[in-house]
C-alpha cells in the first residue's frame, strides 16, 4: 500500500505540472461532474489550483443550459474555487460567468443569496491581494500536496 500511495502521489504530482493539463486530463474527468463525489471534486480543485478559470469555464460549459437551482456539486466548485485569482487571471469571463449565474439563479433566493455573497467575498479578497503586494514576486509552492490515503481512494473510485 505504502508503494501504491507513493506512485499515487507522484502522478498526481506530474498531472499538476502539465502546462495542458486541463485539456488532456481534467476536462475530460469533468464531463460528468455532477456524479463525482467530493473527494473527487476536491482533487480537481488541487489540480487547477494554479489555473481555476479552467475548472471555471466547465463549470459555465455544464451550467449554460440549466435554470432555476444551483446542484450541490456546482455550488461546492464554486465554493471551493479561489475565485479571487480567477478575477486576476481573467476579469472579463469572471464578470461574464457571475452574470450568468445572476441571470440563471433570480427564480431561487437561496442560489441568489449563494451567487451574491461569492462574488462579494471574491471581489474583497482580490482587491486585498492586489493593494497588499503588487509589486512583490510570490514563489510559485509545490504543485500538490496530496494525502495518500485519499487519494489511493479517489483514483481507485474511478476503476469502478
Amino acid at each position: 500500500v505504502i508503494k501504491c500511495d507513493k506512485m499515487l502521489d507522484m502522478v498526481v504530482q506530474k498531472i499538476c505540472c502539465l502546462e495542458n493539463r486541463a485539456d488532456i486530463f481534467v476536462e475530460p474527468y469533468m464531463k460528468n461532474y455532477k456524479e463525482l463525489s467530493t473527494c473527487q471534486l476536491d482533487l480537481m480543485l488541487q489540480i487547477t489550483r494554479r489555473n481555476p478559470v479552467s475548472l471555471l469555464k466547465i463549470i459555465r460549459k455544464n451550467l449554460i443550459c440549466e435554470t432555476g437551482e444551483l446542484d450541490n456539486p456546482s455550488r461546492y466548485l464554486l465554493k471551493n474555487l479561489d475565485l479571487s485569482k480567477c478575477i486576476r487571471d481573467d476579469e472579463p469571463f469572471f464578470e461574464e460567468l457571475f452574470d450568468m449565474l445572476d441571470n440563471m439563479t433570480s427564480l431561487c433566493d437561496r442560489d441568489a443569496l449563494f451567487v451574491h455573497k461569492l462574488y462579494r467575498t471574491s471581489v474583497k479578497e482580490f482587491k486585498k491581494y492586489k493593494g497588499s503586494t503588487s509589486s512583490a514576486i510570490v514563489p510559485e509552492q509545490n504543485c500538490f500536496s496530496p494525502k495518500s490515503e485519499t487519494l489511493l481512494h479517489v483514483f481507485c473510485s474511478l476503476e469502478s
